[in-house]
């Protein structure tokens, strides 16, 4: 059984909150998860893509994401600090709260919490190569 750790940007294509919200990899995802629940493995969200999420600006989708988000298990005991290995290998990184999302959500993979992390994003990509778990870091379609 495999553990999958999905990033903001591969929880909101599966939860449109409009028909204008329904984007090019929301039947990617619809599959993924289905294949998820059909391989009989896991899929979690972290706290930090919570807080992500409540960060939206538009009000009534962020509250409607907020319901439809809380389906999603949490992962269990959630790494809440940056590992070290991720300080030593990325030093320069900015402190943004994105930015610190993105290397909580790496910790998880450096410290063995999951087995991959599920993701678009092109900068956590990139901090994986640099971090040695690329293999371990997937895209939408990849996964």
């Amino acid at each position: 059984m495999m553990k999958l750790l999905l990033d903001t940007n591969a929880i909101i294509p599966a939860e449109p909150v409009s028909p204008e919200n329904i984007e090019s990899q929301s039947p990617v995802v619809a599959d993924l998860l289905r294949l998820i629940a059909e391989g009989k493995h896991q899929h979690y969200i972290h706290p930090a893509s919570i807080d992500e999420l409540e960060g939206d600006q538009n009000i009534s989708r962020r509250d409607m994401r907020k319901i439809l988000v809380s389906k999603y298990p949490r992962l269990p005991a959630p790494p809440t600090t940056i590992h070290n290995e991720i300080l030593q290998k990325l030093p320069y990184f900015s402190q943004s709260k994105h930015e610190l999302a993105d290397c909580l959500l790496l910790t998880c993979v450096v410290v063995d919490a999951v087995d991959y992390l599920v993701t678009d994003d092109r900068g956590i990509h990139k901090k994986a190569r640099q971090l040695d778990v690329a293999e371990r870091v997937l895209s939408i379609s990849d996964a």
